[in-house]
C-alpha cells in the first residue's frame, strides 16, 4: 500500500485538499512556470487536472502528492509518479515528476522532494496496485535545462531522446529527452549488479578492462602522435555527447567486488539508435562493443548484458536489434569488433 504522507526535513508530501485548487491554479497560470509546456492552463483546465489526479490515485492507489512547506503550510506545486506517455521512449514504465510555484524555485525543494518519492519507490513504499517498480523514468523538453538538472540529482542518467507525436510539427517542445535510473540485474548465481551510463571517470577503467579482454590498448593505429589513450578519450567524448548512443557499464557492488579489487567495473556494452523510414519509422538499435572482465567469463555475464540490451531496445520502442559480431567467433568473452556482420538479436523484432 503506497503511503498517504511522506514527510522531508522541509516538505509534507499529501493527498490533495479542495483549498489547493487556487494556489495550483495560479501556479498553472503563471507563465514562468509553464515555459515548457504548450500553454498556461485555465482555471477549469487547472481544476479538471486535480479531479483527474485524484481519480487516479483513487483507482491506483498513488499518483501525484500535493506539495506542502512545513515552516508555512503553504502549498508549493506537487510531485510523485504516473505511467510514461505511449509517444515516448519507456512507454509501459512510470514517470517521476514534479511541478512547483516560481516563488519556490530554486531553494532545493524540486530535489528534496523528487528523492522522497524516489526512495520511497525503490523500498517498495510506493506500489501503483501493489506492483514493484524497479526502474524510473523522467522527460522534459530538450531546452528544459533546470529540470534535467535536478533528473541528474536525484540519481537518473540522460537515456533517450524523444519525438512526442502529441505535440504539433514545429513546436519547440516536440523534441524531448528522456531520463531513467540505472538498472538493477541479477545473474543466475544470484549476484546483483548495476548497469549505468558510463561516465567520464569510468574511463581509465573501461581502458583497463578493454586490455584485459582483448589486448586492444596500445597505439592508436595509422596515427603515431597519438597514444590510445587520447583516441579513446576523445571517442569517449563523442559518444557521451550524442544522444543516439549509449555506452553501458555492468557494475559489481562493494559487497560483491573483492577487497583488493581495483575496478569494479565487470563488462561494457555500447548502444546506437538508428532512425529509419523503414520499418513504419520505428528506428534500430545496432549492440556493439560487448566486453567482459576475463575472471567473470564464466558467471554469464555476456548473456546477462545481451538480454539487458534486448530489453533497452523494446522500452525504446525499437523495430529491429543487431548484434555486431565478428566472422567465426567464438570467444566467450563477447568481443564484437567493427569489421564483423550485423545479426539480429534472438528475441528482437524482425
Amino acid at each position: 500500500m503506497t503511503r498517504e504522507q511522506i514527510r522531508t526535513s522541509r516538505l509534507l508530501l499529501r493527498p490533495w485538499r479542495d483549498e489547493d485548487r487556487a494556489p495550483f491554479a495560479a501556479l498553472n497560470a503563471d507563465p514562468r512556470v509553464m515555459e515548457h509546456f504548450p500553454s498556461t492552463l485555465t482555471r477549469e483546465e487547472s481544476d479538471a487536472l486535480v479531479d483527474r489526479i485524484q481519480a487516479f490515485w483513487a483507482e491506483n492507489g498513488t499518483g501525484l502528492y500535493a506539495v506542502e512547506r512545513r515552516d508555512s503550510g503553504a502549498f508549493i506545486g506537487f510531485v510523485g509518479i504516473i505511467p510514461m506517455k505511449p509517444d515516448a521512449p519507456g512507454a509501459g514504465g512510470w514517470e517521476i515528476g514534479w511541478r512547483l510555484a516560481a516563488d519556490h524555485w530554486r531553494q532545493g525543494f524540486a530535489k528534496e522532494a523528487a528523492s522522497a518519492v524516489r526512495d520511497a519507490v525503490f523500498s517498495g513504499e510506493i506500489c501503483p496496485k501493489s506492483e514493484r517498480i524497479d526502474r524510473l523514468y523522467s522527460y522534459t523538453s530538450l531546452t528544459n535545462l533546470p529540470s534535467q538538472a535536478v533528473m541528474r540529482a536525484i540519481g537518473l542518467e540522460p537515456w533517450s531522446r524523444a519525438t512526442l507525436h502529441s505535440v504539433p510539427v514545429g513546436h519547440a517542445l516536440r523534441q524531448a529527452v528522456v531520463y531513467a535510473s540505472p538498472r538493477r540485474l541479477t545473474t543466475a548465481d544470484g549476484t546483483v549488479l548495476t548497469a549505468r551510463r558510463a561516465r567520464a571517470d569510468d574511463l581509465p577503467l573501461l581502458m583497463a578492462l578493454l586490455e584485459n579482454d582483448c589486448g586492444c590498448h596500445g597505439e592508436a593505429p595509422g596515427n603515431s602522435a597519438h597514444s590510445a589513450d587520447d583516441a579513446l578519450q576523445l571517442t569517449f567524448e563523442e559518444i557521451d555527447g550524442d544522444w543516439s548512443h549509449f555506452l553501458a557499464v555492468l557494475e559489481a557492488s562493494e559487497e560483491t567486488a573483492q577487497p583488493k579489487e581495483r575496478s569494479r567495473i565487470l563488462g561494457m556494452c555500447q548502444l546506437t539508435v538508428i532512425p529509419g523510414l523503414s520499418r513504419a519509422g520505428a528506428p534500430r538499435m545496432l549492440v556493439d562493443s560487448i566486453h567482459i572482465r576475463r575472471d567473470w567469463r564464466d558467471r554469464g555475464l555476456e548473456a546477462l548484458l545481451r538480454k539487458w540490451a534486448l530489453e533497452e531496445g523494446h522500452a525504446r520502442g525499437v523495430g529491429r536489434i543487431d548484434l555486431l559480431t565478428a566472422h567465426g567467433n567464438t570467444e566467450p568473452s563477447g568481443v564484437l569488433p567493427l569489421e564483423g556482420t550485423h545479426e539480429p538479436l534472438e528475441g528482437a523484432a524482425p
